[in-house]
């Protein structure tokens, strides 16, 4: 089921107020996304140790929570440095010994080298990237050889029909429920994101794209999109 057959960008102020996202990945994110997440992310690419980044990871990222439970050494890149001085105070908070580092960084031209990254993961950020096409490539820029790409996000289309749609949204809280259906309708559908791939340049240079779509409890109104550079060939001697 569609939520809407256009894409629609997102209006709300909501991602603008760490305070108020905070408070929503505490209530939603961290009870049922996150641990599924983190457990898809071990499965593809498994414990560590390498070097991770994640993009636009927000107030509460779920980077930091990755870390505790992994090798990874992970730092995150957030725009906002607003959200960055949340997101600070709210790992603290979680944990004194926090081994996440979060910085201010723009996606649209990250500070980091070629090949810098074994690993590069979002949740719930696509949707908001206002060039997802130099998001990519970026991505593809900052992966190290063998490296590989996770973005969750949300999906436009839900594996639900009307009714389960609404039970599912009868789960949310009230206050954010017509921030989440802003979110729906600005999010992408999976041949969507192929041709954001395709306009960066870096389609056929890319060793594997999956796409995932899920089918149960909360997790139906999201998907993943994971990439998988090639690595390097040697020469003969």
């Amino acid at each position: 089921m569609l939520i809407s057959l256009e894409r629609i960008p997102e209006s709300s102020e909501e991602v603008t107020d760490g305070k108020h996202y905070l408070k929503r990945v505490k209530d939603m994110m961290l009870s049922e996304l996150y641990p599924f997440f983190i457990q898809r992310i071990i499965k593809e690419v498994g414990f560590g140790p390498g070097r991770a980044l994640e993009i636009g990871p927000g107030p509460l990222p779920l980077g930091f929570f990755l870390s505790k439970q992994t090798q990874w050494d992970i730092e995150g890149g957030e725009i906002s440095p607003d959200i960055v001085e949340i997101g600070r105070k709210a790992m603290k908070d979680e944990d004194k010994k926090m081994r996440y580092r979060l910085e201010v960084a723009n996606a649209e031209d990250l500070p980091y080298k070629n090949g810098t990254f074994n690993l590069v993961f979002s949740s719930g950020s696509l949707h908001h990237w206002v060039n997802p096409v130099k998001v990519f490539q970026e991505i593809f820029r900052v992966l190290a050889p063998g490296g590989t790409a996770i973005i969750f996000d949300l999906s436009r289309e839900v594996y639900s029909d009307k009714a389960g749609f609404k039970k599912i949204m009868d789960r949310v809280r009230d206050e954010y429920k017509q921030g989440l259906l802003e979110s729906l309708k600005a999010a992408y559908v999976p041949e969507e994101i192929y041709g954001l791939i395709e306009k960066s340049g870096y389609l056929d240079n890319w060793q594997r794209i999956c796409f995932e779509q899920y089918h149960s409890g909360v997790s139906r109104l999201n998907q993943c999109t994971i990439l998988q550079k090639p690595l390097r060939r040697q020469a003969l001697k």
